[in-house]
């Protein structure tokens, strides 16, 4: 619940580098790209911080730091890193923009960023002993700590990586989409990431299919109302009946008596062959 936060501090120190350090091109992308992720990380240790050491709870904390990160950020584009008599900051030099795969389309090389950390997330999880351990954590920590699991170091780490690569978002989307901090940037985008990531099942390649699904809808929308003068509320309708349908399928799966009717449905049909 606090990547929107996160997300918007990676913007920020990314916006930061690449206006006023006076460096430009490939180096200070990649320049760009690091101080977003550990701008994330460092905004996400916080919960995470205050989780282990005082037991408070992380929804709340997140969400809190969400509105700081905001404010924070329009406290920079209306005076600090205000550009002339619009409140916005600066654009991003075009030599530090992340540049297009190919010139006739708008994909960035922010697409390939995205698939391969959802691919090196996949892997960690599902494929190590560290990832294992850490979905351990997750689903009962009481079971783990038992196990001998080190539960507030994966607590802290979890909390850290997740903002580092929530940092690492927003620092992809102004280097390749936005350029520039405004009003109204990232609105919306933390709650969006939960509504696809529970589409997902939590899985890191799931959640790429998921997002392309609702950046299709999105994109889609716009299109749909000038050209037949349908709202694009109704594409709002429409994801949130996605997302009731699937976690509602999900809890509905996970009932004692649906398990049980599956599993003699799925025993008779292999009698059956």
């Amino acid at each position: 619940l606090g990547g929107e936060g996160q997300f918007i501090m990676g913007s920020i120190a990314t916006c930061w580098v690449a206006t006023t350090w006076g460096i430009e091109g490939p180096g200070a992308t990649l320049l760009c790209l690091l101080f977003g992720a550990v701008a994330g990380g460092l905004w996400g240790a916080i919960p995470g911080i205050l989780k282990i050491t005082r037991g408070l709870n992380e929804m709340i904390v997140s969400i809190m730091l969400n509105y700081v990160a905001t404010l924070f950020m329009g406290l920079l584009y209306t005076s600090v890193l205000r550009e002339g008599n619009v409140p916005q900051t600066a654009a991003v030099p075009d030599a530090t923009q992340l540049q297009r795969i190919f010139p006739d389309l708008r994909v960035t090389w922010g697409v390939v960023i995205a698939l391969a950390v959802a691919a090196v997330v996949q892997y960690f999880l599902f494929s190590t002993s560290k990832g294992f351990q850490l979905r351990a954590v997750g689903l009962n920590m009481t079971a783990a700590e038992f196990n001998g699991f080190s539960v507030k170091k994966y607590i802290l780490y979890s909390f850290i990586v997740s903002g580092a690569l929530a940092g690492l978002g927003g620092s992809v989307e102004l280097l390749g989409t936005q350029y520039r901090l405004i009003s109204g940037y990232a609105v919306g985008y933390g709650f969006d990431g939960v509504a696809m990531a529970l589409i997902a099942q939590l899985n890191p390649v799931a959640t790429v299919v998921v997002a392309y699904f609702f950046a299709v809808l999105r994109t889609g929308a716009n299109t749909m109302q000038a050209g037949t003068g349908v709202p694009t509320s109704v594409i709002g309708i429409i994801q949130a009946l996605v997302i009731v349908f699937a976690v509602a399928g999900t809890a509905l799966v996970k009932l004692p008596h649906i398990r049980q009717w599956l599993s003699n449905h799925l025993e008779k049909k292999g009698e059956v062959k």
